[in-house]
């Protein structure tokens, strides 16, 4: 489950990518809606307009993927244009 603990940013205005162990991230909030939302809740402040480049796209996968990839689910994590709501 270590591979679950890590948290890959790409910065595509930069062109840059980097990984970072979050095992505090995933300790407190187990499963792919929970981390999602949080990492939503860090990275997107209020106020931030949903077409500019600040804007997170997080994609993300459940813990059990690897064990049984039938059962697991993807979800994603955007700041919607017509609402301004994620």
């Amino acid at each position: 489950m270590a591979a679950f603990r890590k948290v890959v940013y790409i910065d595509l205005t930069k062109e840059e990518s980097w990984i970072e162990e979050r095992p505090e991230l995933y300790d407190q909030w187990l499963g792919v809606t929970g981390v999602g939302t949080q990492l939503m809740m860090e990275e997107c402040p209020q106020g931030t307009d949903p077409l500019s480049p600040q804007a997170p796209v997080i994609l993300n996968i459940g813990p059990l993927n690897g064990l049984f990839p039938a059962i697991t689910k993807g979800i994603s994590h955007v700041k919607l244009p017509l609402t301004g709501e994620w």
